[in-house]
């Protein structure tokens, strides 16, 4: 119940689920054995005994009834505009992540329209042959996914899975939407309701992987009228809960206690579910709720919060961290009172291993202890503004979190201007590496922010308050009975290092030495190949999605469970509620990548991942900024490649090659590549990558691209002293229409003029008084349009536009006023 009202349940539905339906003639809507005997009689097939529905599907192709209507239209006629059954009531009213249906009937989308005042979302129906997208969380939107097809849609082919061929065409085809399932359905928790999963072969081959028992405690479960003894045993082992019931009878019961279950998140009654906006169950989706009740038994026991694992909030609940010095000053900075129009907003940052994660979690114990509710983001796409403003609206006194901010700064700069002007006081704490936390601070740049850096270096106090934890923790190792002075000495020793002096406290191995004989010691090819996918996902700062891991590592997900809770993997990985499998610490996964895999296991594992993303990644993916394509954007990117594969620019290109299949269609996927080509000096194929990238999707981004690259290919012709000319006037056009296309509201075309300009008056000093009275015009153009961005944008380009015109002023002598912007 608790996963249900968090919207994390997907539906499966079987050819039971439309028993007691009806087709527009009123008849009843067949299963297989009802519909395999209308096939034979209409379509006058011979009696070929116990044939079965795939056999004579196969036989009615290309046939017409006795009344000369074909098979498509026959089909569709029968399960087209039905009157779904009564239970589907019910149904409608619960939250799902997704619906996916075996039958090729339109009973559920009916559902969702007959009973639309009280259904909790609005049903979008997708046919596996169709594209992939993404339901609309401001639409409130659920899929209503049909693997083998609708019937109002048999007219294409493929679209109808009976036959053997229907099947082997899905399979072998690896389908977006079949491969998608297969990688779903072992990771999220599922209710099957009227399957018997006798004769579906398709759908065997994946139930017979089995599922995670992942921590997050939501079972999967089979709800079937008829479940005999012999089904429920086998239903056990392929991970599911057997239920007897009506399917009547159980979302009756589900709705019944539904809102006692919501009201324990909300501290509100109600009567229904209905009762509940769906903003509620959005946003319950995307955050979790950080509660101070005593931690439950369940315990990961190679978790070790004082050998330097990623912190769990089970650790602030046993009190395990020692407080930094400026705890109780954060802690009141956040909750302090906020004036109409005001908010708090809080960027922690600091390098590796300075503790920031553990920061963020112990302020949120002590928000709870001061009566406010402290909520981590822990969705798997964008955050909903809508939603997010409408719970902070009603519940004020809720605190957002998030760790490892910079994909969601974009998300928190359109809640503050959704609240700007309005009583609503939002309150957010955020926390990044410093690398990326500049990237957060640029697009806050206009927003009133707070920042705190973590310093990796203890103060004296805190290096105190540490002694005294570990003492009181029995985990001081080798200093256990020492005086205080020498406990002292011992961390001034290490610099008061956190990282160093925690390190070797209890005579742990380094990390560097302890990560390469861990990898060389395991056996299992699949394990090493898991870890290496995970380390490369770690290293760009991301967990490995749980749905991904057959497709990289070959093993079913039981298998890849036992590795990394008992097998070889459990000391480096672990798998994390809903996320998937994450580094102890993420640390391990820049260590792993450096010392242990060669640029050739970098290279294929990178390829693979690639692959396995691209099922999960299409234009709504990129709206939704899912996680998929989060990790995709990511891995493409020139600079990461460079730094996976190695200096060698050309296997950086053959690896944009092996994965062309997949990337073809993404725009974001031939920019990168043209960077990576123009980094290395092969303008011509850069340019046209580039120019594929507009036309895939133009924008100020890839018409920006396309300047960056004529840009650096001016800068490799300047460098014999000449002005590039041709070049430098086809970059300044294409981000002339960069910036034009955006308006007010993009700076990065006027980043990279500005950046090229200064690059290249440096590289070229001596010009004649034509040249610099031309470019002289040319930079008034862009410096007076610098006025018309919006003052945020502005302020993000100060930097750039002051070091060129330094360049400027160094290299010539006309004058040109700079004014202030």
């Amino acid at each position: 119940m608790r996963g249900l009202v968090r919207r994390r349940y997907h539906a499966l539905l079987g050819a039971g689920a439309s028993f007691g339906g009806t087709s527009s003639d009123g008849r009843y809507l067949p299963g297989a054995e009802g519909l395999a005997t209308e096939l034979q009689d209409a379509f006058a097939l011979p009696p070929i005994g116990a044939a079965g529905l795939r056999r004579l599907y196969a036989g009615a192709k290309g046939k017409t009834t006795t009344s000369g209507v074909s098979l498509d239209a026959y089909l569709k006629a029968r399960f087209s505009n039905t009157t779904p059954p009564d239970w589907m009531e019910c149904f409608a009213q619960v939250p799902w992540e997704q619906i996916w249906t075996l039958n090729i009937d339109d009973c559920v989308e009916v559902a969702y329209t007959k009973w639309s005042q009280i259904a909790r979302q609005s049903a979008v129906s997708i046919s596996w042959t169709e594209q992939h997208r993404t339901p609309r969380a401001t639409l409130d939107e659920t899929l209503v996914i049909h693997l083998h097809g609708k019937a109002s849609k048999a007219h294409r082919d493929p679209e109808i899975v009976f036959d053997i061929a229907g099947y082997v065409n899905a399979t072998l085809a690896q389908h977006r939407w079949h491969r998608i399932f297969g990688d779903v359905y072992p990771a999220k928790p599922f209710i099957i309701i009227g399957a018997s999963l006798d004769s579906e072969f398709d759908l065997q081959v994946v139930l017979e992987q089995g599922r995670y028992s992942t921590p997050d405690g939501h079972p999967s479960v089979i709800v079937s009228k008829d479940i005999d003894a012999f089904q429920a045993d086998e239903y056990r082992r392929y991970g599911l809960i057997p239920i007897a019931s009506a399917a009547d009878e159980f979302f009756s019961s589900v709705l019944e206690i539904l809102p006692q279950y919501l009201a324990e998140l909300t501290h509100e009654e109600a009567s229904a579910a209905t009762d509940h906006p769906r903003e509620i169950f959005t946003f319950l989706n995307q955050w979790q709720r950080l509660e101070s009740a005593p931690p439950g038994p369940n315990r990961d026991r190679r978790h070790d919060f004082y050998a330097g694992h990623s912190p769990e909030w089970r650790d602030i609940l046993l009190s395990l961290p020692s407080e930094r010095d400026r705890h109780t000053a954060t802690v009141d900075r956040s909750l302090e009172d906020l004036k109409h129009g005001e908010h708090m907003i809080l960027l922690i940052s600091g390098d590796p291993f300075t503790g920031k994660s553990t920061f963020l979690l112990s302020i949120a114990s002590e928000i709870n202890s001061r009566g406010y509710e402290p909520y981590l983001y822990a969705g798997e796409e964008a955050i909903d503004i809508h939603s997010a403003a409408w719970w902070l609206q009603r519940y004020p006194r809720s605190v957002l979190l998030i760790d490892d901010a910079s994909d969601f700064a974009h998300d928190i700069e359109k809640l503050n201007v959704r609240l700007d002007g309005t009583p609503i006081a939002l309150r957010a704490i955020l926390t990044e590496r410093a690398s990326r936390a500049r990237h957060i601070d640029n697009v806050l740049a206009a927003i009133p922010h707070d920042n705190l850096e973590l310093n990796r270096r203890l103060s004296v106090g805190e290096v105190s308050r540490l002694i005294d934890k570990l003492t009181e923790k029995k985990r001081l190792g080798s200093l256990t009975g020492k005086a205080k002075t020498e406990q002292r000495r011992y961390f001034e020793g290490h610099k008061r290092e956190l990282f160093s002096s925690m390190a070797e406290l209890e005579h742990g191995r380094g990390f560097v030495s302890r990560i390469k004989d861990e990898y060389a010691a395991i056996a299992d090819a699949g394990a090493q190949r898991l870890l290496g996918v995970i380390a490369i996902v770690g290293n760009l700062g991301y967990e490995l999605p749980a749905p991904l891991v057959k497709a990289i590592s070959g093993r079913t997900p039981l298998e890849a469970e036992a590795m990394v809770s008992v097998g070889e993997l459990a000391d480096l990985v672990a798998i994390r509620n809903r996320r998937g499998f994450h580094l102890r610490h993420r640390i391990l996964g820049t260590l792993l990548v450096e010392h242990c895999l060669d640029p050739e296991e970098r290279f294929e594992l990178a390829k693979s991942l690639a692959i396995a993303l691209a099922p999960h990644v299409s234009r709504s993916a990129i709206t939704a900024n899912t996680v998929h394509y989060r990790i995709t954007r990511a891995l493409m990117t020139a600079q990461n490649l460079k730094r996976f594969l190695g200096s060698n620019i050309d296997v950086v290109l053959d690896w944009y090659d092996a994965v062309e299949a997949g990337f073809e269609w993404n725009a974001r996927f031939w920019e990168q590549r043209a960077l990576a080509a123009a980094d290395a000096g092969y303008f011509e194929p850069a340019y046209s990558w580039a120019r594929e990238a507009v036309a895939r999707h133009e924008d100020s981004f890839t018409l920006n691209t396309v300047g960056t690259v004529l840009m650096q290919r001016a800068a490799s012709e300047a460098l014999g002293g000449q002005w590039p000319t041709d070049s430098f006037e086809l970059a300044e056009s294409a981000l002339a229409q960069a910036r034009d296309l955006e308006g007010a509201v993009s700076e990065y075309p006027y980043e990279t003029f500005f950046r090229y300009f200064e690059r290249l008056v440096t590289l070229v000093e001596e010009r004649d008084r034509a040249l610099n009275e031309q470019l002289r015009n040319v930079w008034m153009n862009w410096h007076s349009r610098v006025l018309s961005l919006e003052p945020s944008y502005r302020t993000r380009l100060n930097s750039s536009l002051k070091s060129a015109w330094d360049a400027w002023e160094r290299t010539t002598q006309m004058p040109t006023r700079l004014t202030d912007s």
